[in-house]
């Protein structure tokens, strides 16, 4: 998700996900079996992030535009300034 955004930095790799990371939920029951959903939260991000970036190293803001809520992510670069997307 956010490490394609520094690629001109001093990338940091940011770790894949552990399996107690991973939710499931069942989807849809059928006779000839099921679905199941595996999602995570935002918080699985934000403890991958405070991990990868330091607590400090990354903000989120949220905004609503035309009734839908954004977030933008930024990570601070290696000079001090803030890269989001």
């Amino acid at each position: 998700m956010v490490s394609s955004l520094f690629w001109r930095y001093k990338m940091k790799k940011i770790r894949e996900l552990r399996a107690d990371e991973i939710e499931v939920r069942v989807g849809i029951v059928k006779k000839n079996g099921i679905s199941l959903l595996l999602y995570k939260d935002a918080r699985c991000d934000m403890n991958i992030l405070d991990e990868t970036f330091g607590i400090t190293g990354w903000q989120r803001k949220h905004e609503l535009i035309n009734g839908a809520l954004f977030c933008t992510v930024s990570i601070k670069g290696e000079n001090g300034e803030w890269i989001s997307k």
